[in-house]
């Protein structure tokens, strides 16, 4: 354990956690995940059969769910909101810094103005959790941020990104396919 004078900076070095992350299965259960923010593609990948329950997790708010798709050997699972709970191939994309927050009611005018003057062009609140846990697991980890909303002016602007299931499903089927060649 390296101690620091702040709580937060402290690291344990320990790979063995009170509580560790393991699925109970009694079957062979594929070493691929996806997780997806897309609660409707889960439905609907459900609704068509494509993917099947495999097992359950408790959860604050009720059992979480993972599923394994019928047709390939990978797993899925829906994340939470926040960072607490939860290569290019013909795809879009542009680089740059990204900034992460645990609570979007936090992001302030001032704060949106400094952390782009510092040129940061995304806010997101899961993945540093996600990576964290990754790196601190030595498990390989990527992830595709898709933009959904826009806070970049001086109204917020929604995009109905709720309501782009074909993009949302779109980026669910590349990001299936990135883990299977992994």
């Amino acid at each position: 354990m390296i101690k620091k004078e702040l709580p937060i900076l402290e690291f344990d070095e320990s790979k063995v956690a009170h509580i560790e992350p393991r699925i109970k299965s009694k079957v062979s259960v594929p070493n691929r995940l996806v997780i997806t923010f897309f609660r409707e593609v889960i439905e609907k990948l459900v609704e068509d059969k494509k993917i099947s329950p495999l097992t359950g997790l408790q959860a604050e708010d009720g059992e979480l769910v993972i599923y394994k798709y019928v047709d390939y050997d990978c797993l899925i699972i829906q994340g939470k909101l926040g960072a607490p709970a939860s290569a290019g191939l013909n795809i879009d994309y542009i680089k740059g810094k990204t900034w992460t927050t645990d609570a979007f009611y936090r992001e302030t005018k001032e704060k949106i103005k400094l952390r782009k003057e510092e040129g940061c062009v995304i806010v997101e609140m899961e993945q540093s959790a996600l990576l964290a846990v990754s790196q601190f697991r030595g498990i390989e980890y990527g992830a595709i941020i898709y933009g959904g909303d826009d806070l970049s002016r001086a109204v917020w602007d929604n995009r109905e990104w709720q309501s782009r299931t074909d993009v949302r499903t779109n980026l669910i089927d590349i990001c299936r396919e990135i883990v299977l060649k992994m």
